[in-house]
């Protein structure tokens, strides 16, 4: 089958370029004096930035087994570096490889699983959420009379929408309250799920701008305006049963939060340590020994640890973690 069909559109600094549809997607394709691929964008559905260009540019060719080859590929998303490959060697004009016979392109989930989440009560209206499939996503959900307050947000809109039908299978409110950890994609893409919630995004004064940005970006599936509104959490603020904590000093991020229920004894934290499902544990990091030294200094009540990535635990778990460091934590 025909996989591209290219026109030619006109010149580009003295360079042709070219466009068309590709497996479905429009792709403009610019081309050097010398014929060869210069670039080549289309648009894409960034969590973040809305509707923006993806754009892949080829560098440094070379010959190699009667091929002329590009030696470093360069990702731009909406004008962000994205990656920066240079290329060691190639196979071109060889038999494929035997061990990447059985590569296939990677899935969120199995086939035969199904999407959603396990929503499991742990306490009264106080719930975790579980990721079905090959996604290790953890969160908590919290019940108010008004409507669902969701802390940590799934990795992708999509996930958020999945997440959006579990809750509303137990109680058809929409969401309230919205907060990640953290930034990072894993923890906080899912957040644009709920741009057109009566929603409150709640966040680290650092991050405000951050969350604004994504919930106001311009989607071509959705004409939905941006109704939700971001908040700056004041340390140590509670709503409800929770209590939002920050770290400032963890190697992971500049503000990292902490979702503390002090009734519960539960601690809910993200990419700090990690619990293995065999019952392991990694041995701390230095944001572990953050995390250990924080609940030590704030004197916090502290019998289960909930994580975004992992199995729950319980505080005996992370003074495992801790013991089994190369060197003691810092500040011991």
């Amino acid at each position: 089958p025909t996989l591209a069909v290219l026109a030619l559109l006109g010149g580009r600094g003295g360079a042709p370029a070219v466009a068309g549809p590709l497996r479905g997607r429009l792709v403009a394709l610019e081309l050097g004096a010398d014929g060869l691929p210069v670039a080549l964008s289309y648009v894409f559905v960034d969590d973040l930035f809305g509707d923006s260009v993806r754009r892949f540019e080829y560098l440094d060719y070379r010959q190699r087994n009667g091929w002329v080859l590009p030696h470093r590929v360069r990702q731009l998303d909406a004008g962000r570096m994205v990656r920066d490959l240079a290329l060691a060697g190639f196979g071109a004009g060889q038999a494929r490889p035997a061990w990447t016979k059985d590569l296939e392109s990677r899935q969120a989930h199995p086939p035969d699983t199904p999407t959603g989440f396990a929503v499991e009560r742990i306490a009264p209206d106080i719930y975790s959420v579980r990721q079905y499939g090959g996604s290790d996503y953890h969160g908590i959900a919290v019940e108010h009379p008004e409507g669902w307050m969701v802390l940590e947000t799934p990795f992708a809109i999509g996930d958020g929408t999945a997440l959006r039908q579990s809750l509303a299978a137990l109680s058809p409110k929409p969401i309230v309250y919205a907060a990640a950890t953290h930034h990072h994609d894993d923890h906080a893409a899912g957040m644009a799920e709920f741009r057109s919630d009566p929603a409150t995004i709640l966040t680290t004064p650092g991050n405000v701008q951050y969350f604004r940005t994504m919930i106001t970006s311009q989607r071509h599936f959705s004409s939905d305006a941006a109704t939700a509104r971001v908040a700056a959490l004041t340390r140590g603020q509670k709503i409800g049963p929770v209590q939002f904590l920050t770290i400032d000093a963890s190697p992971h991020v500049r503000e990292m939060l902490l979702f503390y229920f002090p009734e519960q004894r539960l601690l809910f934290h993200s990419d700090i340590g990690r619990f293995n499902n065999d019952g392991s544990v990694e041995p701390a990091r230095p944001q572990a020994c953050a995390l250990w030294a924080f609940i030590r200094d704030n004197d916090l009540a502290v019998e289960r640890l909930y994580s975004g990535h992992g199995r729950p635990g319980k505080l005996d778990d992370l003074r495992r973690a801790i013991a089994a460091r190369d060197a003691p934590c810092a500040d011991r």
